[in-house]
């Protein structure tokens, strides 16, 4: 089973930090995140990762062969520039074209989201791609019909449609690479937004238990291990 991990941003809300380490590796609860992800993605039977790679890309090489890939098969798609989800996605096609359906990660989250729940979900639905969301406050919400079909974007909810947060997962057909027309820099979202337009069925997949973070910026890193201190 394939997944790929997006950790090529500068992470320029996360400054000066990032000034010298590249987001993914930073600390949360003295526990590297991409760490965490990856070995997550492990538990629950993810055994070959891509992950694509711009900012300070050699710490993060340094990094996994630190940890002997943590005994997994993992590759690094590198970037000379920039490509967003979308062109990181594309550009990794060569590591995920034959896997079936792989699963689309960010590296700035942290989630115990049950990545084998959306996994199932998403083979039920038999659709081109399955997005983990939740119920909360955002600066973008998907939109969701009754029967959960992604139908588009709002900055704002919606009424007439169930109003979500994504979560920055996803589990995606490998057929998706043959419906990418876009080149260069894009989004990922963006891809979905025009797919849906052109009749391609894409889900949502809801779990409002699971715990979520975004550690994107100094205020939510900071949250987060409040958080994660209270816990104890």
């Amino acid at each position: 089973m394939k997944a790929m991990i997006l950790a090529a941003g500068f992470g320029t809300r996360l400054k000066p930090i990032t000034d010298s380490i590249p987001k993914p590796l930073i600390e949360v609860n003295r526990e590297v995140i991409l760490e965490r992800i990856i070995r997550r993605l492990s538990a629950s039977g993810f055994d070959e990762i891509v992950i694509n790679v711009h900012h300070l890309a050699g710490k993060i090489k340094n990094f996994l062969k630190s940890k002997n890939n943590f005994g997994l098969r993992i590759e690094l798609s590198e970037e000379k520039e920039i490509l967003g989800t979308g062109g990181a996605l594309k550009k990794a096609e060569w590591f995920l074209r034959n896997s079936g359906h792989f699963i689309l990660h960010n590296a700035d989250i942290y989630t115990n989201l049950d990545y084998q729940n959306l996994y199932k979900c998403h083979l039920r639905y038999n659709s081109l791609a399955t997005l983990a969301v939740k119920n909360r406050d955002s600066k973008s919400y998907l939109l969701f019909d009754e029967n959960m079909n992604l139908k588009g974007i709002s900055s704002k909810k919606e009424s007439g449609y169930k109003s979500l947060a994504f979560s920055g997962v996803h589990v995606i057909s490998a057929e998706i690479f043959s419906k990418m027309t876009e080149l260069g820099f894009f989004s990922i979202i963006d891809v979905y937004m025009r797919l849906i337009g052109e009749g391609e069925i894409l889900k949502g997949f809801c779990d409002d238990k699971s715990l979520w973070f975004d550690i994107g910026s100094i205020g939510k890193l900071e949250e987060l291990n409040k958080f994660l201190r209270r816990r104890k």
